[in-house]
């Protein structure tokens, strides 16, 4: 999966950086369940660990002389990629969102996501898998 997210980000121009963390169901037993991984409640996920994340990612925004970084919108409710999203909202830089895939895929889900965030999201496209 890193190669796949380095190509990625390579074809887009950019250069990947890891902070090496591991991945929810390998940090916590409750998130090899695919409900809480995906729909667990995330007032389960302690503020000291999304803001120790959000440090991490400001050192290495501050080392590297990043001003602007891209973070996913959390469409498909992934525990990682929701903890990622509130990191995001505590860096003190520029950042956009990208529509996560394959979750994107999901008839509505978009929508859904920018409803939640309290996002205008009339007039956005419905994404299917073969616009992809």
């Amino acid at each position: 999966r890193r190669v796949e997210d380095e190509k990625a980000v390579a074809h887009l121009g950019g250069r990947s950086l890891f902070l090496d963390e591991l991945d929810a169901p390998d940090r916590d037993a409750r998130y090899k369940s695919e409900i809480q991984l995906f729909h667990g409640d995330f007032a389960n996920v302690p503020a000291s660990f999304v803001g120790h994340i959000a440090a991490r990612i400001e050192d290495v925004l501050q080392r590297e002389s990043i001003d602007h970084v891209i973070f996913p919108l959390a469409a498909g409710t992934h525990i990682d990629h929701r903890i990622a999203f509130a990191a995001a909202q505590r860096l003190s830089r520029n950042v956009t969102y990208y529509e996560d895939r394959p979750y994107i895929l999901w008839s509505g889900m978009l929508q859904a996501r920018m409803n939640q965030l309290a996002c205008a999201a009339e007039g956005l496209p419905v994404v299917m898998a073969q616009d992809m």
